[in-house]
């Protein structure tokens, strides 16, 4: 996922007869990347930012998730992201037995458990929010995700799951 510095811009309330102001554009197309998985099982979310969208940087996130998960299977659901398809990332994971890849059908965001997560952060971190630069851009989504560990998140992500799975 892809957020960008600019706001961006949906419905909110106001008090009557006073604009709402989100702020402006900053000429800039500074930008953060995020890689993000969820564990169905337990509602924990994982997350690596990374300057590109490249099969490198995915590689170091999948690297990540087995660190975090030293036994058993680790299968990701992927959908047709070209740094998900690339022949590195085949042969990074043929060299990685408990790394497993399940590809979504085109077009069905909807199957992916991850993407409730990005609806939710750009909900709470960039819709009609100004940031002034790029770190305070990531500070906020660092705090998001930090509260995403809280019982009362984890609650809803696990009843979430239950729904989808």
């Amino acid at each position: 996922m892809t957020v960008q510095l600019t706001p961006t811009l949906c419905r909110q309330w106001g008090f009557a007869n006073e604009q709402p102001r989100a702020g402006y554009w900053t000429g800039t197309h500074q930008k953060v990347h995020l890689f993000g998985g969820l564990n169905p099982v337990t509602g924990q979310f994982h997350r690596r930012c990374a300057s590109r969208l490249t099969t490198v940087c995915f590689q170091r996130f999948c690297q990540q998730l087995l660190r975090a998960y030293p036994a058993g299977l680790v299968v990701l659901i992927l959908d047709g992201a070209p740094w998900h398809r690339s022949t590195s990332l085949f042969e990074f994971v043929r060299s990685r037995p408990r790394l497993g890849l399940c590809f979504l059908p085109p077009y069905s965001p909807d199957l992916n458990p991850v993407e409730p997560v990005w609806k939710w952060l750009r909900r709470e971190v960039t819709h009609n929010h100004y940031f002034e630069h790029l770190g305070l851009l990531k500070g906020a989504l660092a705090g998001f995700c930090g509260r995403r560990r809280s019982p009362g998140s984890l609650h809803r992500f696990l009843r979430w799951c239950r729904n989808v799975c």
